[in-house]
Order: structure tokens, then C-alpha cells, then sequence
């Protein structure tokens, strides 16, 4: 089958304007049925242009979207389109796992993938292809659909891959990596970790990865090795994309080790992002870093008020940390972008 990949857009503002990501998401759920053929499109890094899109979808059979919050609408209406021009419709990301009942109860949208998809999503590509495996639709863990008289219907959900090398490397080939920037920078994105052992009061991951038994989970070095040597080195950074990279320091040091003695830092700068309270308590941490290349990190501020800080369970953190943490990040010459809270 002949699938097309869409990043809807989003109402474009603030962040949007300076931080225009990779969607690794499509490019793994893409890696995961090689056997079908898979274009990609980004709104948001290219405009929308209608009759280019009807195109593509009179070429195509499925069409799988990915939506935050932002999104959905524009997805939604791109699922319209898909529909009207013969397409299955596929859709996943935080807003469809989050609120499957508002997004699935929508003619246009025949799936949810819910949760963690590439083996959801392999399932159900498979089954929309013949059905070779002859699985019942029922049987597909973690996915959401309408039954023939529209009742909804929400399989049982799809247990957490524990070993994420065992998923695919992402299809970088459907990108270019010009259309991507990062705060003026060219980027490459990796993902060497899942998920988040805190549970910050107003932050949705834990819900997206629901398992009390696999709520973090990480690459082997190999795998983040063979990783990076798959991007391409003409970009500014390699950011590593996922919601902390120095959850264990432990494997954060064998991963900047690694990369140290393959003379990386030489090549191309290194951006994440962390903790306040994770690099207070481990000053070392800033310098091995540094000589690793990162040149720039994203850290939750929040708040400088230590009354909202307890308000969001980020008790571990203070202000007083927060200044020492960015002046020490300042002092070796890594860029603090940092996350507040405002309201």
C-alpha cells in the first residue's frame, strides 16, 4: 500500500516561529512497514497547499496523522479531505491517546492509534493489507474505532515496548533537513530515552506512557550510536529530543563518554534537555557535557517562586538552584533555553 505521512500544522505562535522539530514519530511508525511505500508531508515546515495535497491523496491509500492539542483541528479537516478521496485514516499523538472518545467519534477518522504505536501501527497496516495474519480487528491492542452501527469501540491497551532498540532507526531519508531549525539552528533529532519517572502536576507524559513497571526506558549506547552516525553531520546540533537526557546520570555519562572518544564533539554541537535539581546535584555533569559538545540545553524553570514550585510537585527544586545551575551552565559556555510557567 501506498501511505502518506502528515504533520498537520498548528495555530502558529510563540515557540512555534523559532522551534521547528523533526516529527520522529512519522519517520519510525514509516520504519516499522518497509514493505509499504511512505511519503511524507510537514506543515509545520511547508504551507498548506490544497490542491498539491489532493494529489497526493488520489495517489495514496492511507493516510496517517500525528496530533498534539494544537493540532487536532488541522488534522481533522486533512482527515476530511483523506476521506473524501478514498483514504483509510489513521491517527495518533498525545490529543487522540489522551481524548480518544472526541477524536474517534469523527466520520472522518476511521483509527486511533493509541499510546506507543509502532507495533499497534504495524498491526493495523497489516491487517488494512490483505490480513494475511487473519487477526480480528478486536484482537489489534491499543486502538480505537467505530463498529458498523457507530458504537465506539476502545481495544485493550498495548503494553510498553520494554527494549526500545528494538524498534526501528527512523526514516531520515522522508526529511530535509533544511526545513528544520532550532532557535536559528540546523538540527538533527534523536530520541535515546522514553517517558519520565517524575510527575510534574502539569506535564501529560506520564499519561501518555502509562505503565507503572516501564515508565522510563532507554536506548542501548550502540543503538544512540548508531543513531547519531545516521544523521546527517552538515547540521549546527544533534538534539537529543527526549523529555530528559539526564534522568540517569549514570547512562548519561557512558553515552557523553562514548561520544567523547569518537571525537563527535569535533564534528557537530550536541543540544538536550534537563533538569534543575539533576545538575545541582551533579556539578561534574555540566563540565563532561561541555567537553561532549553540548552547547545548549532546555531546563523547566517553571517558576521562581518556590510557593508554585511546590505547587507543581517540583519540590527538589529552588530558585537559588535555578541561578546557580544557569550561572555555572553560562560559565562553561552552554546556552540555558529555559521553560516557565506563567498564570
Amino acid at each position: 500500500m501506498k501511505i502518506l505521512y502528515i504533520n498537520p500544522g498548528r495555530i502558529r505562535a510563540g515557540l512555534d516561529y523559532v522551534i521547528k522539530g523533526q516529527p520522529l514519530n512519522l519517520l519510525t511508525l514509516a520504519a516499522m512497514v518497509p514493505n509499504h511505500e511512505a511519503s511524507l508531508i510537514d506543515y509545520k515546515v511547508q504551507d498548506y497547499n490544497e490542491t498539491q495535497l489532493k494529489h497526493e491523496l488520489n495517489r495514496h491509500d492511507v493516510v496517517a496523522l500525528t496530533s498534539m492539542t494544537p493540532q487536532i483541528y488541522s488534522a481533522l479537516d486533512i482527515a476530511k479531505l483523506a476521506k473524501e478521496h478514498g483514504c483509510k485514516t489513521i491517527i495518533g499523538g498525545y490529543h487522540p491517546t489522551l481524548s480518544p472518545d472526541f477524536t474517534v467519534k469523527r466520520e472522518c477518522i476511521d483509527y486511533i492509534v493509541r499510546g506507543e504505536g509502532e507495533h499497534t501501527f504495524k498491526e493495523l497496516i497489516d491487517f488494512l493489507d490483505g490480513n494475511k495474519t487473519e487477526i480480528s480487528k478486536k484482537d489489534i491492542k491499543g486502538i480505537s474505532y467505530k463498529d458498523k452501527n457507530g458504537k465506539i469501540i476502545h481495544t485493550e491497551d498495548r503494553p510498553l515496548e520494554p527494549n526500545l532498540d528494538n524498534f526501528p532507526i527512523p526514516r531520515r531519508d522522508l526529511i530535509d533537513y533544511r526545513d528544520y531549525m532550532y532557535l536559528g539552528a540546523r538540527l538533527g533529532m534523536l530520541e535515546s530515552s522514553r517517558g519520565c519517572p517524575h510527575s510534574c502536576k502539569f506535564c501529560c507524559i506520564h499519561k501518555m506512557w502509562q505503565d507503572p513497571t516501564l515508565s522510563y526506558r532507554t536506548k542501548s549506547v550502540k543503538r544512540i550510536m548508531q543513531e547519531i552516525y545516521d544523521i546527517n553531520w552538515k547540521n549546527d546540533f544533534i538534539f537529543f529530543c527526549e523529555d530528559n537526557f539526564t534522568i540517569n546520570v549514570r547512562r548519561t555519562k557512558k553515552i557523553l563518554d562514548t561520544i567523547i572518544k569518537a571525537g563527535i564533539p569535533n564534528k557537530i554541537k550536541l543540544s538536550c534537555q534537563s533538569r534543575i535539581d539533576t545538575l545541582h546535584r551533579n556539578p561534574w555533569l555540566i563540565d563532561l557535557m561541555h567537553k561532549a559538545g553540548m552547547r545548549q540545553i532546555f531546563l523547566g524553570i517553571e517558576s521562581v517562586h518556590q510557593q508554585s514550585l511546590n505547587a507543581m510537585n517540583k519540590r527538589n527544586t529552588t530558585p537559588k538552584m535555578t541561578r546557580e545551575v544557569v550561572e555555572a551552565l553560562q560559565n562553561r559556555g552552554i546556552s540555558t533555553f529555559g521553560g516557565v510557567i506563567i498564570g
